[in-house]
């Protein structure tokens, strides 16, 4: 038998994020831009928290220009949001 799949997708939340009403879904996806600029461990952490507290059983980001830090790896960068399911260090997915 057939099954819905809700995929909920945003992007460009630029520190934003939690001001926005997020609909329920089975697979939420963040297209990069969480980071207002180019991503302090702050920034991350702030994303992470909030990501926790979405219902979606599935969490995908793809970091964005805003929040690829010059210094960092990109396994580095995923290690800091623990609460995606999957994280793609890469513009183009």
């Amino acid at each position: 038998s057939m099954q819905d799949v809700r995929v909920v997708h945003i992007s460009d939340t630029h520190g934003f994020h939690a001001k926005y009403s997020i609909p329920r879904g089975d697979i939420l996806i963040h297209t990069g831009d969480f980071c207002h600029n180019f991503g302090g461990a702050n920034e991350y952490a702030a994303f992470d928290q909030w990501l926790g507290l979405q219902p979606h059983p599935y969490k995908l980001v793809v970091l964005g220009n805003h929040d690829m830090r010059g210094t960092w790896e990109g396994n580095e960068m995923a290690s800091l949001l623990p609460s995606a399911t999957h994280v793609f260090d890469k513009e183009e997915v």
